[in-house]
């Protein structure tokens, strides 16, 4: 179960106890009332259907960084270098809504360890339709398509028209990109150079020290994110595989 991200382990309690973040209660704790939208970090995915164990397994991969009062069955409070984000699903408008708080730079670190969370669980599902999208700052119920702002980007167009209602509001698409990604992780320039330099790191650790492991991914996301490494550990063994020939091909391949 732990494997495939149906549960985690309480490594810090000696009896042994694990959390199905599926039976969890749907109810949403009062903390999510701290997050309001005007003040925060914002970010969305839309999905032609959302499937209901997908924030669960998100739980799960993420569960270093939550406390056990802030984990719901769609949702979950996550704490990260200071800053702390709120990130639920709504099955029935099939999206996830993403909240965070803190110093500037801090939140767009912690949005990208979610979204390199979220979209390894994405990959994993067939035909799973996602949209990325950008809330505009100041106005929550404004949005445009993350696609649609990088190819702006690309094709040199610095500004742009939208209409919001019966407002017409000019946006600025490099604001709105660099207010969602970090430094280094959206150039094209040198961009297949970069991956192929890519330094390949190898985890070994004892399964008793997981939690430790999960911690030091969770800063090392940020690098990969940037394209700078690629990392490998023994959960990522597909089932089927045969585990030791997939531990001997990463290890010889391991820079690190």
């Amino acid at each position: 179960m732990k494997k495939f991200e149906v549960c985690f382990e309480f490594h810090d309690d000696l009896q042994r106890r694990y959390l199905v973040p599926e039976l969890l209660d749907k109810q949403e704790p009062g903390v999510t009332g701290e997050f309001t939208p005007k003040d925060c970090l914002n970010f969305e995915y839309h999905y032609n259907i959302l499937p209901e164990g997908m924030l669960p397994r998100f739980v799960v991969r993420s569960h270093a960084r939550s406390k056990g009062p802030e984990r719901w069955r769609t949702g979950v409070v996550l704490e990260f270098e200071g800053s702390r984000a709120l990130v639920k699903a709504d099955v029935q408008s099939r999206k996830t809504f993403i909240s965070i708080t803190g110093p500037a730079g801090g939140r767009r670190r912690l949005l990208a360890v979610i979204r390199s969370d979220l979209e390894r669980i994405h990959g994993d599902i067939k035909k799973l339709q996602v949209t990325e999208i950008v809330p505009v700052p100041g106005r929550p119920e404004a949005v445009v398509p993350y696609a649609k702002l990088k190819a702006l980007e690309q094709s040199g167009i610095r500004k742009f028209i939208e209409v919001f209602g019966s407002d017409v509001v000019e946006l600025d698409v490099q604001n709105l990109l660099n207010g969602v990604d970090i430094e280094g992780s959206r150039s094209r320039e040198g961009e297949l150079d970069r991956r192929a330099e890519a330094v390949r790191l190898f985890y070994s650790y004892s399964h008793k020290d997981e939690t430790l492991r999960g911690e030091m991914e969770t800063h090392l996301k940020l690098l990969h994110r940037q394209g700078l490494i690629s990392a490998w550990h023994d959960r990522k063994i597909a089932a089927g595989e045969e585990w030791k020939d997939q531990i001997d091909k990463n290890l010889e391949a391991a820079e690190k």
